[in-house]
């Protein structure tokens, strides 16, 4: 299915910002350069944007942009977690994960959780949503576990995601750096779509407020 686009122009209208407004937040990475897409019209060029993605972004920015600075939501919006400080003490306040998430995660690990690692709050997060709500089996969320931890640098970006499909009962787990290229056949079951980089991003605004 081709992704729908909205002009620059809809865009500015319908958030109600200004020009400069807009690439005030692209110089700052707020909006990746990738979402301003040229296209050829009967009056020249013009930009489009997808459209859910950046009306999605955008609403969060316009939200949150009177609470914390620009550079802080740079560093939300982007896929680098080096400087993020976790704590677990700080997770469990926030309502970020739970401590039976924690000890469901561990028993997938068979060791101890390494909640300094943003990369397993997320997993922890997901088992928290998934697992203990009887979404996902807690071998569906070990293979989930797997696949993440194998590839997540290579996921963690915009468009990315991960998929956990059953097919004619049987579980298996798929990464698609652009969720548009994903074909599944009929009988085949989503059962969970992750979208890491806007899951990380939940988790950097929680921590932030």
């Amino acid at each position: 299915m081709e992704t729908a686009l909205i002009s620059k122009k809809e865009l500015l209208q319908t958030m109600n910002i200004s020009y400069g407004q807009l690439y005030r937040w692209k110089r700052k990475k707020l909006i990746p350069e990738e979402w301003f897409i040229k296209k050829s019209v009967s009056t020249g060029q013009e930009t489009f944007f997808p459209r859910e993605q950046v009306l999605e972004r955008i609403s969060k920015i316009i939200e949150l942009k009177d609470q914390v600075s620009l550079d802080e939501l740079s560093d939300v919006f982007s896929p680098k977690d080096e400087e993020i400080s976790l704590e677990l003490e700080r997770l469990l306040d926030k309502q970020i994960i739970t401590l039976q998430g924690v000890a469901l995660f561990e028993r997938m690990l068979e060791g101890s959780a390494d909640l300094s690692d943003l990369k397993q709050v997320l997993m922890v997060k997901i088992v928290d949503h998934q697992v203990v709500s009887g979404n996902l089996t807690f071998d569906e969320g070990k293979l989930l576990w797997q696949f993440l931890d194998k590839h997540y640098q290579r996921l963690n970006r915009e468009e990315s995601c991960i998929l956990l499909i059953r097919h004619l009962g049987l579980p298996f787990v798929v990464g698609a750096l652009n969720r548009e290229m994903v074909i599944i056949d009929e009988g085949d079951k989503v059962v969970l779509e992750v979208e890491l980089l806007k899951e990380i991003g939940k988790i950097k605004l929680a921590l932030l407020g």
